[in-house]
């Protein structure tokens, strides 16, 4: 632990980095913020599972016509 920081500090600072990440869009069961007590203003990721990315959409009126049987 870094010297004079608390617990409830740097637990208090990864909930407010959870609150801003869940503010910009990102689903807020895909984070867990947890506080280490040390290091005075670094914060650290840990990524365990990557999700898909979505695909991009096409120009409009690009889908394809229903076939006729």
């Amino acid at each position: 632990r870094a010297e004079g920081v608390s617990k409830n500090e740097t637990q208090a600072r990864a909930d407010a980095i959870k609150e801003a990440l869940v503010a910009k869009g990102v689903e807020v069961d895909r984070i867990e913020a947890v506080g280490m007590g040390a290091g005075g203003s670094r914060v650290d990721f840990l990524i365990v599972q990557t999700a898909a990315a979505p695909k991009p959409a096409g120009p409009a009126g690009d889908a394809e016509a229903p076939q006729s049987p």
